[in-house]
């Protein structure tokens, strides 16, 4: 007879890469009549037109963070049961009872684009998304390998909360809602309540969790200046040249705020946050406000959002704009832009 803490399988790990509530923790059994062998093929994959694109058996470095959780007979949402911080996914292992349902939820940065960390008595720690707690105040070592904690998600100081939002310190106390990083995310469950089987493959497609915001206007006078403050993120600005027909843009890559929700593990399709644009003029020297809050502006994932500024007033920054979307690699026709204001 199996603990069911006892994680000895493994995780079968491929890539596709292109240029790819309940308050209180039900108890969990700790005496088994049988147990299953699990094995994850987790595959982070480039999207177009949310169709996975070509495959490479090269695992990309960076850092994984898996939580585990389990659903009770009965129990309507699922529980913590054990996670773990991996720079090295390929020989990770773990056995589940029988009589129960599985969810993993899997996040992931490249190498290139880890969070702030600390050196701690030799051991490096990270900040958000890999820290744990809810307020990420604890920061988090490698483990390679899965941690068992019941404790209730809220109250819970083993798993990694910032898996289902894009909140990401990129440096020391310095936190982003809306980071510039591509962020994956994929979640999968796997239904044991009636196993006959001694061993499963559950397939984890990490998916976009992240977006490009585009700004864009036409004409805008020499030296004047359109400054927008996404909440969450450092100011987008875009300077005037002048010129007729000129149009001047800026863009950015964007992880989303809100990652995936945590109750179902589903990664969200889009997020709504406020604007503040401010238009400063040579004209008079002073800055206006063209847009703040209301109505929030939508970002979708795994696309190109683009809002147009047009017909500026130089003499008191009024101004109109139209929201569209395309394809992150594309763009999009004029049918494609939708009027927000």
């Amino acid at each position: 007879m199996k603990s069911p803490f006892i994680a000895f399988a493994f995780f079968l790990i491929s890539f596709f890469v292109v240029a790819c509530n309940s308050d209180e923790a039900s108890d969990y059994p700790t005496d088994p009549v049988s147990t299953t062998q699990v094995s994850l093929c987790i595959a982070p994959s480039i999207e177009q037109s949310e169709l996975p694109m070509s495959r490479s058996s090269e695992q990309p470095k960076g850092l994984y963070t898996i939580n585990v959780f389990w659903q009770g007979k009965g129990l309507k949402n699922y529980e913590p049961y054990v996670s773990g911080l991996f720079d090295d996914v390929s020989q990770v292992s773990i056995s589940l009872i029988d009589g129960y349902k599985y969810r993993f939820d899997c996040t992931y940065l490249g190498e290139n684009e880890l969070p702030h960390h600390i050196i701690d008595n030799g051991v490096i720690k990270y900040g958000r998304p890999f820290a744990l707690t809810q307020d990420g105040s604890i920061y988090a070592p490698v483990t390679n390998r899965l941690i068992v904690s019941l404790a209730p998600f809220d109250k819970n100081n083993q798993f990694y909360q910032g898996t289902y939002s894009g909140n990401t310190e990129v440096t020391e106390g310095k936190i982003y809602s809306y980071p510039s990083n591509h962020r994956y995310y994929g979640s999968n469950i796997v239904d044991l309540s009636q196993s006959t089987t001694s061993h499963v493959n559950v397939n984890i497609e990490l998916l976009r969790a992240y977006c490009t915001l585009t700004f864009e206007s036409k004409d805008i006078p020499q030296g004047d200046i359109i400054e927008i403050t996404l909440s969450g993120t450092s100011p987008f600005t875009i300077l005037g040249t002048g010129g007729d027909g000129t149009i001047k843009t800026e863009e950015r890559l964007l992880a989303l705020s809100k990652t995936a929700d945590r109750w179902n593990g589903g990664i969200n399709a889009s997020d709504q946050s406020s604007i503040l644009v401010r238009y400063y003029s040579t004209k008079d020297k002073e800055w206006h406000s063209i847009y703040q809050d209301a109505p929030l502006i939508t970002l979708k994932r795994n696309k190109r959002n683009i809002i147009k500024f047009i017909n500026i007033d130089q003499a008191t920054g009024e101004s109109h704009f139209t929201m569209g979307e395309g394809e992150i690699a594309g763009t999009p026709t004029d049918s494609e832009h939708q009027e927000i204001i």
